[in-house]
């Protein structure tokens, strides 16, 4: 199944067990060839345009909706990354308790970076 349709049918809510290990090792499958799951610190890493996101990587995390890259602050090209417009409200006092700060791309691509 695709993320999409996973999202559709279970809401972000945990898959099913047998679902989710399917899942889990098809999106492990996928990770292009230069990726470990363990990290690799001196990786540069480049969006699908080319775009230079980050000078290595601390792990790969796989969820039952896809594999996320964990980044250290200080491996990200920080002059590349800004807030995604219409998030700012997240950094406001009243929603101290946000789960996390929605980041993009500066070159309009819709790639969503957590903090």
């Amino acid at each position: 199944m695709t993320i999409q349709q996973l999202v559709d049918q279970y809401h972000y809510k945990p898959l099913p067990k047998e679902l989710s290990i399917k899942q889990r090792r098809q999106y492990e499958k996928e990770l292009p060839s230069c990726f470990s799951l363990n990290g690799n610190l001196n990786c540069k890493i480049y969006d699908k345009y080319g775009h230079f996101l980050a000078k290595g990587y601390s792990r790969v995390v796989i969820g039952d909706y896809g594999a996320y890259i964990e980044i250290p602050l200080e491996k990200m090209i920080l002059k590349n990354i800004i807030i995604k417009p219409g998030q700012e409200y997240r950094f406001l006092p009243e929603f101290k308790n946000v789960k996390y700060h929605w980041y993009c791309l500066n070159n309009n691509l819709d790639i969503k970076i957590y903090y």
